[in-house]
């Protein structure tokens, strides 16, 4: 009998401790209910539970993506201090360079600013309103842009055309730069291209460590499990393979 009514209690108790877990359940069924109500009749795609105006945020290429804010701050370029700041939840800068600049004019009472960013605020729209509220963007003078903002500066813009020519020579020299990644790409492809077309694994592994991987020769040899006589000699072999099969492709075409 005692052993019936132990037996008893312990299935009271069990089934208060599921009641308990059940009734948590439907409260949090309901919460995510009024959360997805919110995002629903709202204009945003995310809620943080921690921290209500913070968003996920692009970081930069190598920073990935995590929760937290983009600052946006505008300095005095004479005296190198901040004028203005803002957070936003925004990665993205483009759409800022209208709206930091803005607020400086506002703030030191001019008629006129020469706002200088970085390529990431390229936005047309917001050149424009640049262009409406005398403010000259160096950006956009450097990216050839002058006319479509003015093709006189502001009264005290001193040395705008100094500081052009200095942004455009910047801007040319990455141009520059870029033609070169370009070409060094293309090589890269093509060089692909024959290491695939030789029918030796260890020539193309050869290659591939020191052309496309940019191995030294000790890694190399590392790597082969060769000494590094017998794997210049190897290398020797592999580049007059290459040499056979393009000098048969030229043939063909």
């Amino acid at each position: 009998m005692n052993d019936l009514s132990e037996d008893n209690e312990e299935i009271k108790l069990k089934k208060e401790e599921i009641e308990k877990v059940l009734q948590k359940l439907e409260s949090k069924l309901q919460e995510y209910d009024e959360l997805k109500k919110t995002l629903e009749e709202s204009d945003i795609n995310e809620i943080n539970m921690t921290d209500p105006d913070a968003k996920l945020v692009k970081f930069g290429f190598h920073q990935g993506i995590d929760v937290g804010y983009n600052i946006q701050a505008a300095a005095d370029a004479k005296n190198n201090l901040i004028t203005t700041f803002e957070v936003t939840n925004n990665s993205a800068d483009q759409g800022q360079l209208y709206n930091m600049s803005n607020k400086v004019k506002s703030i030191f009472d001019v008629d006129s600013i020469e706002s200088l960013a970085d390529k990431g605020y390229f936005e047309p729209a917001d050149l424009k309103k640049c262009e409406e509220n005398k403010i000259v963007s160096l950006r956009a003078l450097a990216t050839k842009a002058t006319s479509t903002l003015s093709d006189t500066p502001p009264s005290g813009t001193r040395n705008l055309h100094s500081m052009e020519d200095i942004i455009v020579k910047m801007i040319d020299l990455e141009s520059e730069i870029n033609a070169d990644i370009d070409s060094l790409v293309d090589l890269k492809r093509e060089f692909v291209f024959i290491i695939k077309k030789i029918n030796n694994p260890e020539y193309q592994t050869l290659l591939e460590l020191r052309y496309l991987c940019f191995k030294t020769w000790e890694q190399i040899a590392v790597v082969m499990g060769y000494d590094l006589r017998y794997l210049h000699k190897l290398h020797g072999k592999a580049l007059e393979n290459c040499e056979i099969n393009f000098k048969e492709d030229t043939k063909r075409h």
